[in-house]
């Protein structure tokens, strides 16, 4: 197998934050808006959109190729770095194994970026790949990068401050003074009988709907919101007692609406040495394709979730002897 390197730098206006932000995540939205002719869909197929992950991207009919798919292999938001070796697909045709890219976006003195990129062919046995299909893959991508430069310039409030496209992911600390093993059982086990005794006026009811409560269980929690009565379905995900992880996925229901695909949570907790424990949660949000979600939407999300541990805690600490 033989490798070839090539190298090439481009400037842009655009700040390397924007531009970095808009090819790293955002292509699913603006490529298949921008180039209709071309591309027809970016598809997640495994993982979450951060590294590692695997995209299909679907090529517009009438293309002379039908699809790839591409493995994100560097995600690195601090240098404003994305690479990814395109894996699978006919555009490989039978010459190549996979093809990779690298892409490094340099901030400039005049608040613009220089793009450094590196793409790497790696050819099938002693095949040698000929300049003119190098020449005319570096003239596709070179065409698709401008286009997506032009798409911001163009439309400077794409990516203003409060909207977020692509997934979102945010992680949380807590502490808390009451056992870790006692929370866990009232916060997580005892869910369906505690929560709607606590809150209510939120939680009308909570029920297995599907499997025995373990992982691969569905459950759906209907809820009050605004005066009406709604509800949510989750798929456990993971249930660990002994190490008192936690994590679900929201497969149906009014607050996927017609924004979000879906939402996963996952929480864990350990015990302190002052006998209380401390915490750990991550949720991602995965919206819909070309969809903007507002902070403040992710905010009151938080916000509702908080509002539930804090009702369990306060319930524990008031009441010492419950789940002894």
């Amino acid at each position: 197998m033989g490798v070839f390197t090539y190298e090439e730098e481009v400037t842009s206006t655009l700040s390397a934050h924007r531009l970095f932000k808009a090819i790293a995540f955002e292509t699913d939205v603006i490529v298949p808006k921008i180039a209709p002719h071309a591309i027809k869909s970016y598809e997640l197929v495994e993982g979450d959109g951060g590294q590692g992950s695997i995209k299909k991207i679907t090529f517009a009919q009438g293309s002379q190729f039908k699809y790839v798919k591409h493995k994100i292999d560097v995600l690195d938001k601090e240098s404003f770095t994305y690479g990814y070796t395109i894996i699978e697909g006919d555009a490989l045709m039978d010459t190549l194994e996979k093809i990779s890219y690298e892409t490094k976006f340099v901030p400039a003195p005049n608040g613009g970026c220089i793009c450094k990129g590196t793409s790497k062919y790696y050819t099938k046995g002693d095949i040698e790949l000929k300049e003119e299909e190098i020449n005319a893959g570096k003239e596709k991508a070179r065409g698709m990068f401008k286009g997506i430069e032009a798409y911001l310039l163009a439309n400077p409030d794409a990516y203003k401050k409060g909207s977020i496209m692509g997934v979102l992911s945010f992680s949380d600390e807590f502490t808390c003074p009451v056992p870790a093993k006692k929370l866990f059982t009232a916060l997580i086990l005892d869910a369906a009988n505690l929560i709607p005794k606590l809150i209510p006026q939120a939680v009308k009811s909570i029920e297995t709907i599907e499997g025995n409560g373990g992982p691969g269980s569905i459950t759906k929690m209907t809820v009050i919101e605004d005066g009406e009565v709604k509800y949510v379905k989750h798929r456990i995900d993971a249930l660990n007692k002994e190490n008192m992880t936690y994590s679900y996925t929201v497969i149906e229901g009014d607050v996927l609406a017609e924004k979000f695909e879906s939402i996963s949570f996952e929480i864990k907790l350990q015990g302190t040495p002052d006998g209380g424990c401390e915490g750990t949660t991550v949720g991602k949000y995965h919206p819909k394709a070309g969809v903007e979600i507002m902070e403040e939407e992710i905010k009151d999300r938080k916000d509702k979730a908080s509002a539930v541990f804090k009702a369990v805690e306060t319930y524990l600490i008031a009441n010492p002897e419950a789940y002894a």
